[in-house]
């Protein structure tokens, strides 16, 4: 576990751009009409990936997992 927490990371911190790329292309995608809803996904799945990385995150700094 220590180990995925670490490289999730930095992961995350070291593709922060790759990221956004990614997320700006999911709301594209879903937005488009006639096409799978994903309305609600677009906002859903960030929020969930940047919580599970802040959580994390604080547990790396605060508590030294």
């Amino acid at each position: 576990m220590k180990e995925f927490a670490y490289s999730y990371i930095e992961l995350g911190e070291q593709y922060r751009w790759a990221f956004l790329i990614i997320w700006l292309l999911w709301i594209i995608v879903a937005h488009i009409p006639n096409f799978i809803d994903f309305h609600n996904a677009d906002i859903i799945i960030p929020i969930i990936l940047l919580a599970i990385w802040g959580i994390l995150k604080l547990l790396v700094i605060f508590i030294e997992i």
